[in-house]
């Protein structure tokens, strides 16, 4: 007898969970911020398009969606990733961030551009205790009408172990105004230190003398979350609308929770994060696990994962989702090697290997 009350009021309960829970949220958005009557988190299936409480939930991980942000979103259809513009414009003003000398970067900077001006080269201390370095330029390149502002990744052991710690140590975050959301200490420190003594005061300067330009923020490894920050200042401090700033970044890591993410899109649409097929940095920190309290690390959108390398011709995908657990959130091993060459270039040493003009 006890065993047939207890499996009637397992099936009742059951019964209750279908038809009064979460299956009566038809899209992503509506069952990720919601609940069922009794209290438990809905969470989309993207594999099968249903809505189920997070304990009942048996669809693949790959296929989970916990948060209404997460949820697939077309881009607007004036955002286009291309590939040739990336690599014949982008990568020179990303991987120029590696020359100190402002003379040659111009050199270098009047090969892929027909009409170029190099405005400062920037480097300051970017942590407390005045440590390691990190380092931006200006530049104006008037033949694609657009305002530069390029930030140079992580350069030694000290500056790689100064983001570890806050990255899996200390975990200190500070919030971002433009935003909204929390990023890490280290990328807010060495954001503010570069923008508020030399950056602003450029943007200043060529956003009245050339109203109609763009804005292209853009950067590598630390350089690419540190162009994050800086699109969405450019947009959040009112130098341009959303509409004229673009950001573009390899081997970003994750640099803030998910309410900077949010933010982040809001102000930057025009937003690609690309990764090397198994560059480790991108990576980390990691994200937390599905049904976590803790609102953790989280990337913003967009993602474009190169999954079989960068040869010419190579395959990408571009998610539509912030963090998308069927590409580049899948992969198990990795490769430094994969984190330092961008589209067959060394991208550290590219000053030292590309040609002047």
């Amino acid at each position: 007898m006890f065993c047939l009350l207890l499996g009637l009021t397992l099936l009742f309960f059951a019964s209750a969970i279908e038809l009064n829970g979460c299956n009566s949220f038809k899209s992503c958005e509506e069952c990720a911020n919601s609940s069922n009557w009794l209290g438990l988190k809905c969470e989309w299936c993207a594999s099968d398009n249903s809505c189920v409480p997070f304990f009942f939930n048996s669809c693949p991980l790959t296929s989970q969606i916990e948060h209404a942000y997460n949820c697939p979103c077309e881009m607007p259809k004036d955002i286009v990733y291309d590939e040739e513009f990336v690599k014949e414009k982008i990568l020179p003003l990303i991987a120029g961030a590696n020359e100190d000398d402002p003379t040659r970067l111009q050199k270098l900077l009047n090969c892929p551009f027909e009409n170029v001006t190099v405005g400062n080269v920037f480097e300051v201390p970017c942590d407390l205790l005045n440590t390691t370095k990190c380092h931006a330029y200006t530049a104006v390149v008037h033949s694609e009408k657009a305002i530069v502002i390029s930030f140079r990744g992580t350069q030694g052991i000290p500056q790689l172990l100064l983001q570890g710690i806050d990255f899996f140590v200390t975990k200190a975050t500070t919030p971002f105004a433009p935003t909204g959301g929390r990023v890490f200490n280290y990328y807010y420190q060495a954001f503010h230190r570069l923008w508020d003594s030399k950056i602003a005061k450029d943007l200043v300067n060529y956003t009245k003398l050339f109203p109609d330009y763009e804005v292209w923020s853009v950067g590598h490894s630390l350089g690419g979350g540190l162009a994050s920050l800086g699109a969405a200042a450019v947009v959040g401090n009112g130098f341009r609308s959303s509409d004229k700033v673009k950001m573009i970044n390899f081997g970003q890591p994750r640099i803030g929770d998910r309410y900077f993410a949010e933010g982040h899109d809001r102000l930057v649409p025009f937003s690609f994060r690309i990764i090397n097929i198994h560059d480790p940095v991108p990576a980390i920190p990691s994200v937390e696990p599905i049904g976590s309290p803790v609102d953790g690390p989280f990337h913003h959108r967009h993602e474009v994962w190169y999954p079989k390398g960068m040869e010419p011709g190579a395959e990408f995908t571009v998610s539509l989702m912030a963090e998308d657990r069927s590409g580049f959130d899948a992969i198990q091993q990795f490769n430094v090697e994969d984190h330092l060459f961008y589209f067959g270039k060394d991208l550290p040493n590219w000053p030292k290997t590309a040609p002047t003009c």
